[in-house]
C-alpha cells in the first residue's frame, strides 16, 4: 500500500517545498489594540469611542488592555 500526500498538500504537483515556504501565509491580526486604531485603521481613538457609544463598536478587553476586532473595525468602516 502506497501512501501518498495529495498534490494539493503541498500546494500542487508542481510547487516545491522551498517555494511554498518563500511565500508565508498572511498572518493578518484578529485583534488590535485600541490606542494603535490610528495605525491600523486611520481612525482617532475618539472616533472609536463615539461609535461605541452609538453602538455600532464594541471594545473588548483583555486584561487590562482595551482591544478592537479587526473584522468588525472594517466592517464599520466600509458601512459607515
Amino acid at each position: 500500500m502506497n501512501a501518498q500526500k495529495p498534490a494539493s498538500f503541498f500546494g500542487g504537483a508542481n510547487s516545491s517545498l522551498h517555494e511554498i515556504a518563500a511565500s508565508p501565509p498572511d498572518l493578518a491580526p484578529i485583534y488590535v489594540p485600541l490606542n494603535e486604531s490610528a495605525k491600523w485603521f486611520g481612525v482617532s481613538r475618539d472616533t472609536i469611542y463615539r461609535a461605541r457609544k452609538r453602538g455600532h463598536l464594541k471594545i473588548y478587553k483583555a486584561g487590562s488592555r482595551s482591544v478592537l476586532k479587526v473584522s468588525e473595525v472594517k466592517y464599520w468602516i466600509e458601512h459607515r
